[in-house]
Order: C-alpha cells, then sequence, then structure tokens
C-alpha cells in the first residue's frame, strides 16, 4: 500500500495584500478629503455682551426642492403607473386576473419616473420667482376680542351622533 503524503495547503497572501492596500488608500483619502479641526477658543478674548443678530439661513435651493418634489411623488406616480397597466391588461384580456408581465414592468418604470419628473417640473415653474421660504397659506388675523361672549356656537360642536349603553 502506498502513502500519498500531502503538504497543507499554504495561504496566498495576494488577496490580503491587495486588501490592505484598498485599507490604506481609503483611510489616507478619508483623512484627506477630512476638514481641519476648528481652532480652540481664545478664553483671554472679551466677550461680546449683546447677542449678533444672525442672518436668516438660506432656504432650500431650487433644484433641491424639485429633488424633494420628484423624490417624493415617485412611489405615488408608480402605484398609479401599476395600476394603469394592469387595468389595461385586464381590459385587453378581458380576464381580472391578468398579469403583469415582463416588459410591462419596464413601462411601469418608465411611466413613474416621468410623471414624477413632470411633476417636479411643474412644481419647479410654479415656484419659479417666488421665494421657496415664505409660507404659501397665510396666517390668520389674530381674535379682535378675547372677552365678547359667544352667541352661536360653532356648526362642529354638536355631537353628529349619541348614544347610551345601559347595563
Amino acid at each position: 500500500m502506498k502513502t500519498v503524503q500531502t503538504s497543507p495547503t499554504r495561504l496566498d497572501g495576494r488577496p490580503l495584500a491587495l486588501l490592505a492596500l484598498l485599507l490604506l488608500a481609503w483611510t489616507t483619502t478619508a483623512h484627506a478629503q477630512a476638514p481641519p479641526p476648528l481652532p480652540a477658543p481664545d478664553l483671554s478674548a472679551p466677550r461680546p455682551t449683546d447677542p449678533v443678530e444672525a442672518a436668516a439661513p438660506p432656504g432650500e435651493s431650487a433644484l433641491r426642492r424639485f429633488e424633494i418634489v420628484t423624490l417624493t411623488a415617485l412611489p405615488f406616480t408608480a402605484i398609479h403607473s401599476f395600476l394603469i397597466v394592469k387595468s389595461v391588461r385586464v381590459v385587453s384580456a378581458g380576464n381580472l386576473s391578468a398579469g403583469v408581465e415582463g416588459n410591462d414592468w419596464n413601462i411601469v418604470g418608465a411611466s413613474a419616473a416621468g410623471l414624477a419628473i413632470g411633476i417636479g417640473l411643474y412644481d419647479y415653474w410654479r415656484m419659479r420667482g417666488r421665494d421657496r421660504n415664505e409660507p404659501l397659506l397665510p396666517a390668520p388675523p389674530p381674535p379682535t376680542n378675547l372677552m365678547e361672549p359667544v352667541t352661536r356656537a360653532p356648526r362642529w360642536s354638536a355631537p353628529l351622533a349619541s348614544f347610551t349603553v345601559m347595563f
């Protein structure tokens, strides 16, 4: 009987060296892009006594608002696009259980993205030239006289329905 001796498998060091090189490149890049540390405050300098009004922070830019509106509209347009494609399939097949197939998903995705971008562009053009930080709804006027008695109760204060439970 012949015995064959096998040597233990040796790990190749190339993947580990590549991983170490990638980790080194990542850390040096991250440290190079880090902002410089803030200087320590000078405690001997006199502090201002009156508060300084800070400038109003700039609101969102027009493109940022476009991005927010578009990405917010995307799930809703995807649902509506799916429902439209599904209803077209149901009507064309004459069967309620008609499925949405492979190429139909491309139509759903393209129409959802197109509708969401359209909604974003509509909002962009509608808000062009306006102050985006200004509230769109006017503030209600303050009450004039709080000491006047209420002569007539508001319409919504009466209950719409009432019920009693007896034991």
